[in-house]
């Protein structure tokens, strides 16, 4: 499954709209909202600098198969969504850091709620399609009466989520124009729309992870036994042990977004925020050790890398590419 990379071209350009009143002095902030600012900035440098570290990575990969180095290589499944996991966990938390540090107004409160539900959406979207490239072929052996199931949720689920934004941006813009004007009840509405959007959109992210960790889970209890049985018994269970840390730290992240949402500004909704992100940061470590683990495994049996990537030619592998 491919994810357009022109997508992530798209660069956050509302903070133009932030003009210099709105950013008061670093030594006017209370020391708790500077602490934040400046952690959710870390977190964003930290997922930005992990980008071509992941970029560098992935070629000595192909390198080591002698797989010619190529943009489609480079770009394949799975490394597009970690790629764009990094971009995305990065722009959001830039984007937390500037509305932690500004003292933004309702129009452009709603601006920022906007782009945040833009890149969280991108986040989550690629979260899914990652967890499907790695876990189809598993999904196919144990439970292949969900399989099914997730060849729908994978493709419902990013539409749901970035349906949900719609609402979201159109209040954003009768907000930040005052020239046009638009009734309390229309708001509402829009506002109950995206949330019902939302919800729809995490009760299939949560049939999703179910359906994961029972996977996972099987493939933990019934290779552990037959290990060296089969070829693919230890990447198996290297996928499944990563695939469970990753939905369980993606429900952690969840419950404290939804957390946050209870309360309207302040500390406790940015340090609950933050407490979200910072766990989707993980999922995204998570995932990427996952991948390294995977390559330095396939390294280590060569034999059996190149009877996966021939078969790669007439089937499905793991990845959905043929590429750790």
């Amino acid at each position: 499954m491919k994810i357009e990379p022109a997508f992530y071209t798209l660069l956050v350009t509302w903070t133009r709209e932030v003009s210099s009143q709105d950013l008061p002095k670093m030594s006017a902030l209370p020391q708790g909202r500077q602490t934040m600012m400046y952690y959710a900035a870390s977190l964003s440098l930290l997922a930005f600098l992990s980008v071509p570290a992941l970029l560098f990575i992935i070629r000595a990969h192909l390198q080591t198969l002698r797989i010619g180095l190529s943009l489609k290589s480079l770009l394949a499944p799975f490394n597009a969504t970690l790629i764009g996991l990094g971009i995305s966990i990065a722009a959001l938390c830039a984007n937390t850091s500037v509305t932690i540090s500004a003292d933004l107004d309702a129009q452009k409160r709603a601006t920022a709620s906007t782009v945040e539900a833009i890149w969280a959406s991108s986040f989550h979207t690629c979260y899914v399609f990652c967890s499907y490239n790695r876990a189809v072929s598993i999904i196919h052996v144990y439970i292949p009466s969900m399989e099914r199931v997730m060849n729908r949720l994978v493709i419902l689920i990013p539409v749901i989520l970035y349906l949900s934004v719609i609402p979201q941006a159109v209040s954003a813009v009768f907000v930040s124009n005052p020239s046009t004007s638009a009734s309390p009840l229309l708001l509402t509405t829009l506002e109950t729309l995206s949330r019902a959007l939302n919800a729809a959109g995490s009760v299939l992210a949560t049939i999703f992870d179910v359906i994961l960790i029972t996977a996972f889970t099987k493939v933990s209890r019934s290779l552990r036994a037959e290990s060296g049985i089969m070829n693919d018994t230890q990447r198996f269970l290297i996928i499944s042990k990563y695939g469970t840390w990753a939905v369980v730290a993606y429900w952690i992240s969840g419950m404290a977004f939804i957390a946050s949402t209870t309360f309207q500004v302040g500390f406790v909704p940015n340090a609950l925020r933050l407490t979200a992100q910072t766990v989707l940061m993980m999922v995204y470590f998570i995932l990427l050790a996952m991948k390294v683990c995977l390559q330095r495994e396939r390294r280590q049996k060569p034999d059996s890398a190149k009877k996966v990537l021939e078969a790669t030619k007439t089937e499905r592998k793991i990845d959905g590419n043929g590429y750790s």
